[in-house]
């Protein structure tokens, strides 16, 4: 099969790399791939050699670079004529279906909670409308599939993310842990909720002096951070670290791993930690964190942006890492289960019954 993603441009992001990891998987297994981008700044994550990049070349502003797009889109559709073409976005799946002609099949991926995103509501509307045209919906979770109608549920999957990261294949979890507690994820507060963690850190740190904190990422709220860490007297045990592919393997050493997000579509970072072992505390958000953990057997559950609950789980796990260890030997399974190999071919087979 000819396959082609599209997306804005393959920066740091979950989507981002849902889309390099299943593009490389594919071309693997013999098939055709091709990412098409908007942008024509360097991919963050390694593209295989046989995935065939394209930027797509367009002008104007507003409603006009719309229509500059969809424009070049139809035009590169028809040079290469693919089989198939994914969308792992609104705005993408917008291009798509206008621009397939109708030998081309649309997939659409929702890869955050439908609920939030898009934040406009003519946008959620436009998505609704343009899901009755596409011939298959993938979604992560069984609760974000039930969100829409019977008749896009009819036409749709319920694939769970991959563990995406190739290094997770190498990693073993290590003899000694050390000292310090990850987190990882774009510094938006309001998303990923790292100023709660911040704080429920901070009211357990006279308790532990030796652990560190530790947050792999970046984004707008990282000088709020640093002074919300300030304002808790704890910044010199807080480390904001820059994101980096390999983040993973530093995130696999530490004593536990937190997901403090507001909402989810299916946490790539947590799904990663536990597959290395990692023992994990995550908000109960929608969606995906419920469907990951098994509350009590191989990870914790806490309500959403509850400070105390959070302080509270974090000090059970520390004062308990035997517990904490078991935890994450249970939670190593995802390495498996999840595997990139195992989730493609799930792609590739509905791939298959939509082409013929």
């Amino acid at each position: 099969m000819k396959i082609v993603f599209i997306t804005a441009a393959l920066r740091q992001g979950g989507a981002e790399r849902a889309i390099v990891s299943l593009a490389n998987e594919l071309a693997k297994k013999k098939h055709q791939v091709l990412i098409y981008t908007l942008n024509p700044e360097k991919s963050f994550y390694s593209l295989d050699k046989n995935v065939e990049r394209i930027t797509l070349v367009f002008g104007g502003k507003g409603v006009f670079k719309n229509v500059s797009i969809i424009r070049v889109f139809r035009v590169q559709l028809q040079n290469d004529m693919p089989d198939v073409i994914v969308a792992f976005d609104s705005r993408t799946l917008l291009y798509s279906v206008v621009s397939a002609k109708k030998n081309i099949k649309v997939v659409y991926s929702e890869r955050s909670n439908p609920l939030v995103y898009p934040s406009s509501k003519l946008w959620r509307a436009l998505r609704l409308l343009l899901l009755g045209k596409v011939d298959l919906c993938v979604f992560q979770t069984k609760a974000v599939q039930t969100l829409f109608s019977k008749r896009i549920q009819n036409k749709s999957v319920v694939i769970p993310n991959a563990v995406f990261n190739p290094a997770i294949k190498r990693i073993r979890r290590p003899d000694k842990r050390d000292n310090y507690i990850s987190a990882m994820g774009r510094l938006v507060c309001e998303i990923k909720g790292f100023d709660v963690l911040i704080r429920a850190f901070a009211s357990i740190s006279l308790d532990f002096p030796e652990i560190k904190l530790r947050i792999f990422g970046y984004g707008k709220d990282y000088e709020k951070l640093l002074n919300i860490s300030k304002e808790c007297n704890c910044s010199s045990r807080v480390q904001l670290i820059a994101g980096n592919e390999n983040a993973i393997e530093e995130v696999a050493k530490s004593k536990i791993f937190v997901l403090s997000s507001n909402f989810e579509g299916y946490p790539n970072a947590l799904l990663e930690a536990m597959a290395c072992g990692v023992p994990c505390i995550a908000t109960d958000c929608q969606f995906g964190p419920s469907d990951i953990i098994d509350n009590g057997e191989n990870g914790l559950l806490v309500n959403v942006a509850n400070e105390k609950q959070l302080a509270k789980a974090l000090r059970f796990l520390l004062n308990r890492p035997d517990l904490a260890e078991k935890m994450g030997i249970c939670a190593e399974k995802y390495k498996i289960t999840n595997s990139i190999d195992n989730i493609a071919r799930l792609w590739e087979k509905e791939f298959e019954k939509i082409v013929g």
